[in-house]
């Protein structure tokens, strides 16, 4: 074949594509610097590149954390190096999403969406129902059930091979440092009586899971604080006896939510993100005890 010809075809063929591009049928150009972006990360994959991506190939502008009196429990709660990572995660809206397999394989961008939605819904005030929210908790969807399954199975539970999964990362370690902002020094029955309200009032809401309500989701909490944090108030012992005869526990309130049939399990990331916000709704007082301010 002359090598003109092969020229000439070449050419034809870029034309048309630039043709395609200006009647708005083919691949834009940011369509193609996206993709090329998201290959880049795939090849190379770092937290870092994973937020610049998400942003648009702009470093993401932080979020402002709320300043509150020191060991308040305001002060404990935005402390936490859960919301610090939030701060800086990229904002939701307006956010480049990748494609589902991108997100399905890239453990990186599953660091920048869980941090991303906490972003979302305790600094920059979006609920949870939020379209930009339900979007990135829809692609995160089969990257969670993945991580149930090995939940599951007590074999393979400690083999998981991403220790950066969203449930893990939100259950284990955001919220986790929630509860130990929000019980203080105090009780964990006076502290569980106060997380029972505040929960159900946040899932007072049309199209939550029938079977859920604060109570279930504070014992959760609860019975699983003592696997990240020393319990010493006087009746914590006897108050933790008697979670532990009412149900299994674990290190993840979540994941005990779904093995215990509370919650299905594409319902695990936005009810931890709707408990998440309601405890930093409890945690916005300049009292050193939540017990203070609920008073």
């Amino acid at each position: 074949m002359p090598a003109d010809y092969v020229r000439s075809d070449s050419v034809g063929k870029v034309s048309r594509k630039k043709g395609q591009r200006r009647q708005g049928a083919g691949q834009s150009r940011a369509d193609f610097e996206l993709r090329r972006s998201f290959a880049r990360l795939e090849a190379n994959p770092s937290p870092a590149l994973a937020a610049h991506v998400w942003s648009g190939g702009s470093k993401p502008e932080p979020a402002a954390i709320p300043t509150w009196p020191d060991d308040s429990a305001g002060d404990r709660f935005f402390s936490t190096r859960g919301i610090a990572d939030a701060a800086g995660a990229p904002a939701i809206v307006g956010a480049t999403l990748p494609l589902a397999r991108e997100m399905a394989t890239i453990p990186e961008l599953w660091v920048v969406a869980a941090s991303a939605l906490v972003r979302a819904v305790v600094l920059d005030g979006l609920t949870v129902c939020h379209p930009a929210v339900s979007a990135v908790i829809a692609l995160l969807e089969p990257v969670v059930r993945r991580e149930l399954a090995y939940y599951a199975d007590e074999a393979t539970w400690d083999e998981y091979p991403e220790s950066d999964a969203p449930l893990r990362l939100l259950g284990d370690e955001v919220l986790m440092d929630a509860t130990w902002a929000i019980v203080g020094d105090d009780s964990l029955a006076l502290v569980l009586a106060v997380l029972e309200r505040c929960l159900d009032t946040a899932f007072d809401r049309p199209g939550r899971p029938a079977s859920l309500a604060g109570r279930a989701a504070a014992e959760a909490l609860i019975r699983a604080f003592p696997d990240h944090f020393e319990c010493r108030a006087p009746g914590d012992e006897a108050c933790l006896e008697r979670l532990r005869a009412t149900g299994r526990t674990s290190s993840n309130p979540l994941c005990d939510l779904v093995r215990d049939k509370v919650i299905a399990p594409e319902d695990a990331l936005p009810v931890g993100l709707t408990i998440l916000a309601a405890l930093a709704d409890l945690a916005c007082t300049s009292a050193f005890s939540v017990l203070d301010a609920s008073a």
